[in-house]
């Protein structure tokens, strides 16, 4: 009845931007819930993550013939030929028994989306994307696997993206054996087979301020490349680096004309010049920096750890990506080391508030929603005061 019931509330043709909301499995749920029940959310990011233990049930997670076996019972309505016919994640009957943190060292064999408890699957907005990771896939087969399993869950879109599987020994990180190109030729195909929902969107992600610190085309072949192998979304890194950041909108304004034609009534008519199937659409991400320390962490997840030897560059170039950086963080040490608590928080609600609007309402490089990405529950407090400001933000790109 509750799968009935969900499947009831199915979204509709998109025609507003998209807001989509980190879910944070490694935070309690009840430090995120009064978040996402502010109505401007639309949707909920699942990040591909090790799986939860299962405490109470003699299954194996980590052995992929019980768990691939099981994934056909976890679909949110019957799987037809054609598809999945729910949009809807329908909540796992084995959620109870998660615990609070995510077992150490284990593998992911179902998604996230997959493994919804009732009420949080109540509580969630309507719209999925769940994340899948190469770096957390064996080869192309074990991804598709868990694609199967995502769509008969009900997720909205697939969320690719390369990863990174860790430091070796040696220091240096190891590379994914398959990269999200690959997840997303192996996804076109389904998608047309029928062996995943047709109507379920193909993502990949693009760090704009990364792209643009490695060179001038980076980021549009970066690109190019992605929305060739198959995808139709396109979901951005926050732009911790706001000048780096519109250096790579305009690069990609230029070099792939209409992806930032502004799309979000569907019955326009528009096509981006290098998708034929309809218009890329282009979701903004917003991190929100509560402190320096992390402020610091936003930027060893957008450039490594090593930015600061990788990107120096002369002592004589005052414009390199690492000084730019290393403005950045110094406006959060000052602002920390000068306002009060509540001074600071307030500060920070509003640098994200000036980048939601610059994501939603820039004139000619209009994105088609935002991505909030809270890590801390510092951040989630943040979301929660910046979610009003975003529902005007909204309001006013539709004009």
């Amino acid at each position: 009845a509750l799968g009935g019931a969900l499947r009831s509330l199915r979204p509709v043709t998109q025609r507003t931007a998209r807001v989509f909301l980190e879910r944070n499995p490694y935070l309690a749920w009840e430090t995120q819930r009064p978040v996402f029940s502010h109505p401007v959310f639309n949707g909920v990011v699942h990040t591909h993550l090790p799986h939860w233990e299962i405490t109470t049930s003699h299954e194996n997670e980590n052995d992929p013939s019980t768990t691939r076996a099981r994934s056909s019972n976890h679909a949110g309505g019957s799987r037809s030929t054609h598809g999945v016919t729910s949009r809807v994640p329908a909540p796992s009957n084995q959620s109870s028994c998660h615990p609070n943190e995510p077992a150490p060292n284990s593998r992911s064999w179902l998604p996230r989306v997959s493994r919804l408890g009732p009420m949080e699957g109540l509580s969630l907005p309507e719209y999925h994307v769940q994340t899948i990771s190469a770096a957390h896939c064996v080869d192309v087969n074990d991804a598709t696997e868990l694609m199967r399993a995502a769509s008969d869950a009900g997720a909205s879109t697939l969320l690719f993206v390369s990863g990174d599987r860790g430091t070796q020994t040696n220091g240096e990180m190891s590379k994914p054996r398959i990269d999200s190109l690959a997840l997303l030729n192996a996804a076109r195909l389904m998608k047309q087979s029928g062996d995943i929902d047709p109507e379920i969107k193909l993502a990949c992600v693009a760090n704009p301020c990364l792209e643009r610190a490695l060179g001038k085309g980076v980021g549009a072949s970066l690109l190019e490349a992605k929305i060739t192998a198959g995808a139709e979304m396109v979901i951005t890194q926050p732009d911790v680096v706001p000048t780096l950041a519109r250096e790579w909108r305009d690069e990609i304004g230029h070099a792939l004309p209409g992806v930032f034609s502004d799309g979000r009534s569907s019955d326009d008519g528009n096509k981006n010049q290098k998708n034929q199937n309809g218009e890329i659409e282009i979701v903004g991400g917003v991190g929100l920096a509560s402190s320096s320390a992390s402020a610091v962490t936003w930027m060893r997840l957008v450039f490594g750890q090593d930015w600061e030897v990788r990107f120096e560059g002369s002592d004589n170039n005052s414009n390199t990506p690492s000084k730019r950086i290393k403005q950045v963080l110094a406006e959060y040490a000052l602002a920390e080391n000068t306002l009060d608590a509540d001074t600071l928080k307030a500060w920070g609600v509003e640098r994200a508030e000036l980048a939601v609007a610059e994501v939603l309402c820039s004139q000619g490089q209009k994105f088609h929603g935002v991505h909030l990405m809270p890590i801390t529950s510092t951040g989630y407090d943040s979301a929660y005061l910046l979610a009003d400001a975003i529902a005007t933000l909204v309001e006013t790109s539709r004009r």
